[in-house]
């Protein structure tokens, strides 16, 4: 009898099937396609410190990529519902975890609750920069212009938003390469491991000093302009 609830109790801390699937996709999909968008996103971004002309230009190019349609759907199905699924799914864990920092307060732990924070963050910001930026072109059928996007970040309040924002989603991109590289059995060793985590690190500085320094360049031609 001692046996037989005791292997039930394993069992019952053992993943189904479903979930363990489920969380193969949702640390797949943090990396492909969402990781990648957001760094190919980042790269876009980079034409702001050309000017308005470049800017403009690269936005002009991307809008005409496909049909309004068939760009509607790619943008859902590839960026969006990914999107959607990697944080809810991102959530369901966190709620139904049970948190153990305060009682095993090691640097691994601290980051995996700091991954959980910048997620929320992340995901509250990408609403945010959604519904003010892109669901407004679409509304009126035309892009946002390097005018438009750096008269917004001309407030002090918008801009310092917008370096939360994008610093949190390069910490949870940057840290989330260790968890990709260990679930995924890409870093078993504890070398790999800790070369992973290096490499995270740096991605995510790069990505900091590059989101900002962006949102910086913007904010001063909003200066400027006035």
């Amino acid at each position: 009898m001692a046996e037989a609830a005791a292997t039930g109790s394993v069992a019952a801390r053992t993943p189904s099937r479903t979930q363990f699937l489920l969380r193969r996709l949702h640390s797949l999909s943090g990396i492909v396609p969402v990781g990648g968008y957001l760094l190919f996103h980042w790269f876009e971004n980079l034409k702001a410190l050309s000017g308005p002309d470049a800017y403009n230009a690269l936005i002009r190019e991307i809008g005409q990529l496909a049909p309004a349609p068939y760009f509607y759907v790619i943008e859902w199905s590839v960026i969006l519902l990914p999107l959607l699924f990697h944080a809810l799914f991102g959530f369901m864990i966190w709620f139904t975890g049970t948190p153990n920092v305060g009682r095993y307060p090691y640097r691994r732990n601290w980051l995996y609750a700091l991954q959980r924070w910048t997620g929320a963050i992340a995901f509250a910001f990408i609403v945010f920069h959604f519904l003010q930026w892109r669901w407004t072109s679409i509304a009126r059928g035309s892009a946002i212009t390097y005018g438009e996007v750096s008269h917004d970040l001309g407030n002090s309040a918008v801009l310092a938003w917008y370096v939360v924002g994008n610093v949190a989603a390069a910490f949870h991109l940057g840290n989330g390469l260790y968890g990709f590289a260990w679930s995924w059995g890409l870093a078993v060793s504890q070398r790999a491991r800790n070369a992973m985590e290096y490499v995270g690190w740096g991605a995510f500085v790069a990505m900091s000093i590059l989101s900002v320094n962006i949102l910086w360049s913007l904010h001063r031609a909003a200066l400027a302009a006035m």
